[in-house]
C-alpha cells in the first residue's frame, strides 16, 4: 500500500489569488502550488503544478522501465545500461522515501 494519494491526479482550479490544486479523480485536493509575482510572468506555476500533478504516473512509467532493463539484463546493454538501471533506482527510492 502506498504512503500517498493514488493517481489519476490532473491540476485543478486557480483558488485565491491564482494558486493552483492538484486534485485526484474525484476532485479532492492533493496540494496547491503558490503562485508567485514573478512565476505568474512566465508561467512557472502552471509548469510545476503540470509536473506534480504526473507524479503517479511518472512514478509507474520509472517502475515498468526499471523491470523492462533488469529483465532485458542491464549489463547486456553496457555501461550506459547499467547507468540507466542506477537513475531510475534511485528516482523511485527518492519518490518511495527508500
Amino acid at each position: 500500500m502506498s504512503k500517498w494519494t493514488p493517481g489519476e491526479w490532473k491540476v485543478g482550479e486557480r483558488i485565491g489569488e491564482g494558486n493552483l490544486t492538484i486534485i485526484n479523480k474525484i476532485g479532492f485536493n492533493i496540494a496547491y502550488v503558490n503562485q508567485f509575482a514573478e512565476s505568474f510572468k512566465d508561467k512557472k506555476d502552471l509548469a510545476n503544478a503540470r509536473l506534480i500533478a504526473s507524479a503517479p504516473d511518472l512514478l509507474e512509467a520509472c517502475k515498468y522501465a526499471l523491470r523492462t532493463f533488469k529483465d532485458s539484463d542491464c549489463a547486456k546493454r553496457g555501461l550506459k545500461g547499467w547507468e540507466a538501471c542506477i537513475v531510475i533506482d534511485q528516482a523511485i527510492a527518492k519518490a518511495e522515501e527508500k
